[in-house]
Order: C-alpha cells, then sequence, then structure tokens
C-alpha cells in the first residue's frame, strides 16, 4: 500500500495495513539534511519532500512549515515576531474605521472569479502532488473564518476593538466568514472533480495554555455563527473538517462540533488535554470524530529519551487508533532543539508498531 493509497483510505476512515503518519511541520534544517542527504538551503521544498518520503508520511496536511532561517531557535524560545502598534492601527476606532469601509458580505459573491480561483487551486494541487508522487498525499486545506486579525491590528488592539466594539467585530467576522465560504465552495468542487476524500485541514488558534483566548460566550456571540457558515457547503457534502488549535482547547470542542468541525488536530497534553477523553467525544449521529496526534513536541521529543518517545507512540495509537480516522503526528511544530534520535523513534516506531492497527 504507498502512503497516498493509505491516506485516503484513513481519511475516509476505512482499514489500513499500519496507522498513517501525517508530517511537514519540522524547522530543523540539520535533521532535514540529514534525513533527506540534501541541503535544505538549497532546495527547501525538494529536501522536506524527501525527508518526510524516508521518514515514512503519508499525509502533508496543505501547510508545511520549515526553517525559515539559517539561525535555529529552540521552539520554546521562540517568540513570534508581530508589531504591537501597527503604523494604520493606533487607536481602537482606527479598527472600527477599518470595518466601516470593508464591503457588505451579501455584495462579495457577485466579484468572487470562481474561475480564476479554481484554476489556482488546480494548479498548487497538481505541483505539490506531483512532487509528492504515490508516496504521500497533499491535502489542500478548507478556508477558516479568519480570527487572528491581530495580525493586521496588533494584539493590543484586537482585543481592545472585541472589548469595545463587539458588534462591529461581529460584522468583520461576518464579511470573513461570507469570503472564507466562496473559496470553501471552490475547494469543494476541486475535490470532487480531483477525486481527493472528502476530507480538509485547518483550523485557527483560538486557545492559548489556559484555554480560549476569548470568552466562549463571546466566541458564541460573534464569531462562532460566522464560523459555521463559513464550513457550511463542507458540511452540507459530508466533508470531514479537521480542526488545529493550539493550547487548552476542551472547552470548545463542543462548539467546534456544532460548527460543522469532523475532526481534531493537536491535543497539548501539557495544557491538561486528556489523550482518554478524546475518543468520547460524538459527532451529530454517534460518529467518532478524525483524531491526530499528539507527540508533544515541548515534553516527550526535546527532553524525553528514545524509549519515552515509542511508549508515547504506544499510548497515541493504543488510546486514538480503534474505530479508524487517526493519523499518528506531533502536537505542534517540531523545533530544532530535538535530538535527532527522538524523531526518527516517533517515525520508526510508529511504523512497527502501528501495523494493523489503523
Amino acid at each position: 500500500m504507498t502512503g497516498k493509497e493509505r491516506a485516503i483510505k484513513a481519511l475516509n476512515f476505512e482499514a489500513v495495513d499500519r496507522v498513517p503518519i501525517w508530517g511537514g511541520w519540522i524547522t530543523s534544517a540539520d535533521f532535514l539534511n540529514y534525513i533527506s542527504g540534501k541541503s535544505y538551503w538549497d532546495d527547501p521544498w525538494g529536501t522536506i519532500v524527501a525527508a518526510h518520503r524516508k521518514l515514512g508520511v503519508d499525509l502533508f496536511p496543505g501547510e508545511v512549515y520549515g526553517p525559515h532561517s539559517r539561525e535555529e531557535f529552540r521552539s520554546m524560545d521562540f517568540v513570534t515576531t508581530m508589531k504591537e502598534s501597527h503604523e494604520k492601527f493606533k487607536e481602537p476606532e482606527d479598527v472600527l474605521d477599518f470595518i466601516k469601509a470593508l464591503p457588505k458580505p451579501e455584495s462579495l459573491e457577485k466579484d468572487f472569479d470562481f474561475g480564476g480561483r479554481y484554476k489556482e487551486l488546480l494548479s498548487d494541487l497538481i505541483r505539490h502532488q506531483d512532487d509528492c508522487g504515490d508516496d504521500i498525499l497533499w491535502l489542500p486545506v478548507f478556508r477558516t473564518c479568519y480570527f487572528n486579525w491581530h495580525v493586521e491590528f496588533g494584539n493590543e488592539l484586537f482585543f481592545l476593538a472585541l472589548g469595545l466594539y463587539p458588534e462591529a467585530m461581529k460584522n468583520l467576522f461576518e464579511f470573513a466568514g461570507e469570503r472564507a465560504r466562496l473559496d470553501n465552495l471552490v475547494r469543494l468542487e476541486l475535490f470532487r472533480k480531483q477525486g481527493l476524500p472528502l476530507a480538509m485541514f485547518n483550523g485557527v488558534d483560538l486557545c492559548d495554555n489556559r484555554g480560549p483566548m476569548v470568552s466562549p460566550e463571546l466566541l458564541r456571540k460573534i464569531y462562532f455563527p460566522s464560523l459555521k457558515h463559513s464550513l457550511q457547503p463542507l458540511v452540507n457534502a459530508g466533508v470531514t473538517v479537521i480542526w488545529h488549535s493550539d493550547g487548552y482547547i476542551v472547552p470548545l470542542f463542543e462548539d467546534l462540533i456544532d460548527c460543522g468541525v469532523r475532526g481534531f488536530q493537536g491535543f497539548q497534553v501539557e495544557t491538561g488535554v486528556q489523550l482518554e477523553c478524546l475518543p468520547k467525544l460524538k459527532l451529530p449521529g454517534g460518529k467518532k470524530p478524525a483524531l491526530w496526534g499528539s507527540i508533544s513536541v515541548t515534553r516527550t521529543l526535546p527532553f524525553g529519551t528514545v524509549e519515552d518517545v515509542k511508549r508515547e507512540v504506544e499510548r497515541c495509537i493504543d488510546t486514538l487508533a480503534p474505530g479508524g480516522g487517526y493519523f499518528l503526528g506531533t502536537a505542534n511544530t517540531v523545533g530544532p532543539e530535538v535530538p535527532f534520535e527522538n524523531l526518527i523513534a516517533l517515525y520508526e516506531h510508529t511504523q512497527e508498531y502501528g501495523k494493523g492497527k489503523g
């Protein structure tokens, strides 16, 4: 069974010869070079594909991350370089003015270039899948209702605007939700015409290690309705929408399922997520959600032994694989501080211990 075949079967909750592995989130150039025998800085994408092919990875979830700089930092020391005060946004009222100037959501469809967008997505899919061959399935992402407007506004203004102008921010999310819905219509057509399994991956970091960054009550009023709207075409078509989020996501599981999410990736146990509780989650109709995860990138991989890694692989497979739809992978991006032998043990032991358990 090729990696691509294995991934497609697992996405369809069909039996596979071993637990499939998803990957593409390794940020150590030295490790990628070591595994692939290539030079990352000469050919980043080619090195990523070659390394993951040798590691036995079956799926790239449409979002692949590698090193961005020759200067490698430990992941726990990494701080996102986000400007706190953007030139255009200095006061919460600047955010309000930005929202007022946006097109009305109901006007977006008439100007949306469905044909052009389809050609763009198809070209991207063909290019990536050709590079991956039959070894790795390239799975395009869905589009979420954009939440991370702090990238544009800065953290302080974003959260101030949420508190001061919730109705205006609701309008902003309605704009983002409709924009995502239109894009998801194109992605759905792409999947159908290309014969891809009806499963897509993406998500939004709504949580930190303590829980939701915004109160669930506020999210239910101003964000989740637009998220649900953005996912509606996919939900209506039976797509398995697999959601990524950092942090302690447990308080939002039921809200996300109500919005149309049908699977989860992440599960940072160091934040309090209990793996044993995840198979108890039920989708409408009582079906088990797709579960992807979840080897710790802040504890086991950087600080554990090879035997610790193997034990965590076994725990994840034994806990999450029964019932199908499971992919083993890391909880988040793997930093360059992780010992090579630990990463190699993760992939090798998954292939060995996961035989007949997918």
